[in-house]
């Protein structure tokens, strides 16, 4: 209790009139942690079990059962019991899935929700880090990939434009380059002078501003249709000259 943690040590079956105690399905134990809420829960459950039967000169025994038919929890209920009451109370509401079904709903919350595959595995007992959840739960895992998804786009924009509404196209091209386009129509170049004359007569109509990426020297390469080594040495002539600067693996506009 005061580890705020469930172990799941044994498995309790009725076969046959027979009861057994046998190791999990794994043959691992289980270590879950509890809720607040749920420890909140137990620990009343334990005191008015405890209030109940001390009048009787009984106390509750650190190994007995939660679940139990007898008051100080000597014996644990027959697992069909758990059954037949969650039918009972499902259709006197009008509930028709079994309970096995709040298994699959535990399973769908914990994914939808973001926790790990491994994470929602291990506190459902199955093995193989996770194959069967995915095989199980895949509608689970395709609706937490599209809330991902979605996630990942609204940090995009955020990035682009933090004051919100929708990005500028300046801030776009902060993120992602020039585009090419604004060094004029695309043709061969006779030499490394011409992308440079280029890329100032862009400087100087305000096509490029301070802090703009260049376009990458591939791209250059292919709209002035020369190799990226001669698109280098027309952007190492703007940088002697203290038009632009490199800054990590881009060339930027000072």
């Amino acid at each position: 209790m005061n580890r705020a943690e469930l172990n799941i040590e044994r498995n309790y079956l009725v076969i046959d009139g027979q009861h057994i105690e046998k190791t999990t399905k794994t043959d691992s134990d289980r270590h879950l942690a509890l809720d607040g809420i749920s420890i909140d829960l137990l620990a009343a459950y334990r005191a008015a079990l405890e209030g109940a039967i001390a009048p009787a000169g009984l106390q509750l025994a650190d190994d007995s059962f939660v679940f139990s038919p007898d008051p100080a929890g000597l014996r644990p209920w027959n697992p069909s019991h758990f059954t037949h009451r969650f039918r009972h109370s499902a259709d006197a509401v009008g509930i028709e899935e079994p309970l096995k079904n709040l298994r699959h709903f535990n399973a769908t919350q914990l994914l939808a929700a973001g926790v790990d595959l491994r994470t929602t595995a291990a506190r459902l007992g199955h093995s193989g880090g996770g194959a069967t959840t995915l095989r199980v739960y895949a509608s689970a895992t395709q609706a937490a990939d599209r809330a991902a998804a979605e996630g990942l786009a609204r940090g995009l924009t955020h990035l682009r434009n933090p004051s919100g509404g929708s990005p500028e196209p300046m801030a776009v091209r902060r993120l992602a380059g020039a585009p090419v386009s604004i060094l004029g129509e695309p043709g061969r170049a006779k030499d490394y002078t011409v992308i440079a004359a280029r890329i100032v007569a862009a400087i100087e109509a305000g096509a490029l501003r301070s802090s703009d990426p260049l376009p990458t020297l591939v791209q250059l390469g292919e709209h002035f249709a020369v190799a990226p080594s001669t698109a280098r040495r027309a952007i190492v002539e703007l940088a002697e000259r203290g038009l632009v600067r490199k800054e990590a693996h881009r060339w930027i506009f000072e």
